[in-house]
């Protein structure tokens, strides 16, 4: 299970961390589509803005007047990290949610789940890329793996 919003919206001032989820939701998706034949899933929790311990621990390290040159941008890491401190969702709602999904029958698991507040847009995002996504599968002559496929070969 990989975890994680950011993947759907490129954030200013968070490159590294965007660039990261963004390979571990395609590595996620790709072994969903890999491994589903040996009764193995894959499924991608996506979290919205929770409040992070990581956002107390995170470090400046710039030297401010660097930052004069940088418009607009110069504020954007501060105010996103307001944003997730300021979050007052409960996370025991991703923990609910985990459980939610071990307790479905793999061959009954959606690919993702978003939850929680925070990255507008992603549902729609997800929803165009499941579009596309099957665009391409049919493309290729590949459709069946769009759907899991049990030991055996039996499409659920």
């Amino acid at each position: 299970m990989h975890v994680s919003g950011a993947r759907r919206l490129a954030i200013p001032g968070m490159g590294l961390y965007c660039a990261s989820k963004f390979a571990m939701e395609a590595l996620a998706e790709t072994y969903r589509y890999e491994l589903a034949s040996q009764g193995i899933d894959s499924v991608i929790l996506q979290p919205g803005a929770y409040m992070r311990a990581i956002a107390d621990k995170l470090e400046a390290g710039e030297d401010p007047e660097r930052r004069t040159g940088h418009g607009e941008m110069a504020q954007g890491p501060s105010k996103i990290l307001q944003r997730i401190r300021s979050s007052r969702a409960n996370p025991q709602e991703i923990a609910h949610k985990v459980l939610e999904i071990i307790l479905t029958p793999s061959a009954q698991r959606n690919l993702r789940y978003r939850i929680g507040p925070g990255g507008p847009g992603v549902g729609r995002i997800n929803a165009l890329t499941d579009e596309i996504q099957a665009e391409l599968l049919e493309a290729f002559g590949i459709t069946g793996l769009a759907k899991f496929k049990a030991p055996g070969g039996i499409a659920k």
